[in-house]
């Protein structure tokens, strides 16, 4: 039986993944999405104890889960004293910032 290889295979191109311009590049949304992208990396693993592969099934969800930037970082980005920023400012001091 001739070995398969992945060395050349591009995330699109994985068995069972539709094209990007079948979902607009967007990460799997449905149930059969989400199930079709876990047997994809499935069928990338070669021999049994490869486990590298059964942890990105078991994380795959993080590829479909929005990241958000806590409201406390963003209002930090928002703060008018950014504008006047230069050279000659202080750092501050974490004692300012609250979690949020």
């Amino acid at each position: 039986m001739e070995a398969r290889r992945r060395s050349s295979i591009l995330p699109t191109e994985l068995p069972g993944n539709p094209r990007p311009s079948q979902h607009d590049g967007l990460p799997p949304q449905t149930h059969a999405e989400k199930v079709a992208f876990k047997q994809a990396i499935h069928h990338l693993k070669l021999k049994s104890d490869e486990e590298n592969f059964d942890e990105a099934q078991a994380q795959a969800y993080r590829s479909w889960t929005e990241t958000k930037v806590p409201t406390g970082v963003a209002e930090l980005f928002h703060d008018p004293r950014l504008e006047t920023l230069d050279a000659s400012c202080m750092p501050i001091p974490s004692t300012t910032l609250q979690r949020s």
